[in-house]
């Protein structure tokens, strides 16, 4: 009987590679949750720009403010055009963006399409989700294109820097709104309170 040895260096080495490839990527991932989550702690509500495939971009801010206020406020018409876009620029106008509302769970999610209509038949469908995180909101908003042209050319436009003060003078509705419950709340226990 014959043995023959095989060595067991080269198994060794691509197992181990595969485990250090397997680690980093776990690590990103973590890295990457625990990046979401400290904004939620520490109270730095930038957005998070994600392209996690050739058409969609995904957009993720915490409000510091319960869902309910964040959900209405974006989706109330009266409020929209006091926080969406730019502040150099109107919402009546100067430019002119379609869309739909296709659906509507309040104050959970919304999916819309929007549309410029200075270059019509490019439609984005987006999807926000409203997840609320110890009295404040994580939105998500995932942007799908049509094409890999439409998202890159969209990104190029500054779309990240006019997502970022739309959701900062969102959050100044917000903040706002919250205020002003808060106040109406403690008028009311005062009005109690002196009848008593």
């Amino acid at each position: 009987m014959v043995c023959h040895y095989i060595s067991s260096k080269p198994y060794i080495s691509i197992a181990f590679n595969g485990y250090k490839i397997f680690r980093k990527e776990s690590f990103d991932k973590l890295a990457k949750y625990l990046e979401t989550e400290k904004s939620i702690v520490s109270r730095k509500n930038v957005p998070r720009f994600e392209l996690p495939s050739d058409r969609e971009v995904v957009i993720t801010r915490i409000f510091d403010a319960p869902r309910e206020l964040v959900f209405k406020a974006s989706t109330d018409p009266d409020l929209i055009p006091q926080w969406w876009g730019p502040k150099r620029f109107t919402t009546i106008n100067e430019y002119t963006f379609n869309g739909v509302y296709r659906e509507i769970v309040p104050p959970e999610r919304e999916v819309h399409t929007f549309e410029f209509e200075g270059m019509p038949g490019h439609v984005i469908l987006e999807t926000s989700t409203f997840k609320e995180f110890e009295g404040k909101t994580k939105l998500t908003a995932t942007d799908l294109f049509q094409s890999v042209e439409d998202r890159d050319g969209m990104f190029k436009s500054g779309m990240k820097e006019g997502a970022t003060e739309s959701m900062d003078r969102l959050e100044e509705i917000v903040l706002k709104e919250a205020a002003t419950i808060k106040h109406h709340k403690e008028e009311r226990r005062n009005v109690q309170y002196s009848t008593l």
